[in-house]
């Protein structure tokens, strides 16, 4: 019996020890198995970061040319042209189809020759050095795997009159995917490398909607954006959208990649959003929560230590 009490003991210890870590080491393992994803992808298209920032700063000059028509890069010239012929379209038509979830989970262009449907990648330093795959069309598989174009939206390879609405989970299977998006603050920058090279553009504002208002994160007239997308407040379902609103960066330049922990911006402080409406901060929440898994742990720990000097003594006795 008495060995029995110990084996369960030492199962609470491990279990105890394993509700705490692992989050930690899903999020490392996410983290490595993505810069090894990274790194196949750079060395895939020869993209060379130095040269893709001056050709992203080049190409949003000649936005508004025949020459944006061009492969830059002579790399699946006819997928780039369709992309450029779908962005304008939805320009033209009003993004008339963007109108509910069925559309947002939609792949409107054919990327069977991209590997894996990996369309390129995001990086976020002040999000906690965020880097993740990039994949068009925000289906449950898509949104498992990584950060998610919404269809109908523009596809991200720059352009006047674009604006690539890009979805993630606040925090799923217990890695933090948009987890901390209220790091961001205005003039952070963000990047999305794709197989063409690599975009830079930081975050001009933010603001809270509701899930069905699709006009707010439609394209805006004479610019050239990309909009980060993901659930408010934390583990509410879906209730609101954090939407973090970013224009092209017309310096081009990477200097500002300090990665910015957590710990590092996390206020609690009330969000005012455009309409007026102010809204909770989620980084109380995701403090609770990791505080809570903490003592948890600990108590499971605690418990199993006593239980077992207590046998001990017991024993002994």
């Amino acid at each position: 019996m008495r060995k029995l009490i110990k084996l369960i003991g030492l199962f609470m210890v491990f279990f105890g020890i394993g509700v705490y870590l692992y989050p930690a080491v899903s999020d490392i393992y996410t983290k490595y198995r993505t810069n090894e994803s990274i790194e196949e992808f750079y060395q895939k298209y020869q993209i060379d970061e130095t040269e893709s920032e001056k050709k992203s700063t080049d190409s949003e000059t000649e936005a508004d040319t025949e020459e944006i028509q061009s492969d830059p890069l002579g790399r699946f010239p006819e997928l780039y042209k369709e992309i450029v012929n779908y962005n304008q379209s939805i320009y033209e038509n009003g993004q008339e189809n963007f109108k509910d979830a069925w559309s947002y989970e939609q792949t409107p262009i054919n990327i069977d020759g991209l590997e894996d449907g990996v369309f390129g990648y995001i990086e976020i330093p002040a999000m906690d050095d965020l880097k993740m795959p990039l994949y068009i069309g925000a289906s449950y598989e898509n949104m498992d795997k990584g950060a998610t174009v919404l269809g109908y939206t523009s596809i991200p390879i720059g352009g006047i009159n674009t604006n690539s609405v890009i979805a993630g989970h606040r925090g799923w299977h217990k890695t933090s995917y948009f987890l901390y998006i209220e790091n961001l603050t205005i003039g952070d920058k963000v990047y999305i490398t794709n197989p063409w090279g690599k975009l830079t553009y930081r975050v001009e504002s933010i603001d809270i909607i509701d899930p069905y208002d699709s006009d707010a994160v439609k394209i805006q007239e004479g610019k050239d954006m990309v909009t980060l997308v993901t659930c408010h407040p934390y583990m509410s379902h879906g209730k609101y959208r954090y939407v973090v609103y970013c224009v092209r960066d017309e310096s081009g330049g990477s200097n500002d990649k300090t990665v910015v922990k957590p710990s590092e911006r996390t206020s609690e402080a009330p969000i005012k959003a455009s309409d007026g409406t102010v809204y909770e901060s989620s980084n109380k929440a995701i403090k609770e929560e990791k505080f809570l898994r903490t003592v948890s742990a600990a108590a499971i720990i605690l418990m199993v230590i006593i239980t077992i000097l207590y046998n001990g003594r017991s024993k002994r006795g």
